[in-house]
C-alpha cells in the first residue's frame, strides 16, 4: 500500500538550501537534477517506507537514510504517510532538537 507523501517545511527549507549551494558552485542544471534525485528517492519510500534505518536514540519513530552519501533524510512514518522533516546535505549532522516532533 501506497503512502501519501508530505515534506515538513523545514525539508522544504532543506531543499532550497540545497539547490542554492550547488547552483552556486556548479550551475542550475546540476542543483536542479540533484534535487530531482532527491525527490524521486522521497516518493520511492511511499512505496517502501521501511528502507531507512529506525533511529532509537531519538524519539518519535525517526528513521534515516543515506542517499547518495551526500543526502541523510530524516523521516517518519505515520498511518497512511511519509513525513519528511529534514534534508541534510553533505555529512551535516543533526541533533535532537532539530527534528520537529
Amino acid at each position: 500500500m501506497a503512502h501519501d507523501l508530505v515534506f515538513h517545511r523545514l525539508a522544504r527549507a532543506d531543499l532550497f538550501e540545497i539547490y542554492d549551494y550547488i547552483e552556486e558552485r556548479s550551475g542550475a542544471a546540476r542543483a536542479g537534477g540533484f534535487l530531482d534525485r532527491i525527490e524521486a528517492a522521497c516518493r520511492g519510500l511511499t512505496e517502501f517506507p521501511g528502507k531507512g534505518t529506525p533511529r532509537d536514540d531519538v524519539p518519535g519513530g525517526l528513521r534515516t537514510w543515506a542517499l547518495e552519501r551526500r543526502v541523510l533524510i530524516a523521516y517518519r512514518m505515520t498511518p497512511g504517510h511519509i513525513e519528511i522533516l529534514r534534508v541534510l546535505y553533505a555529512g551535516r549532522d543533526f541533533r535532537a532538537d532539530e527534528i520537529p516532533h
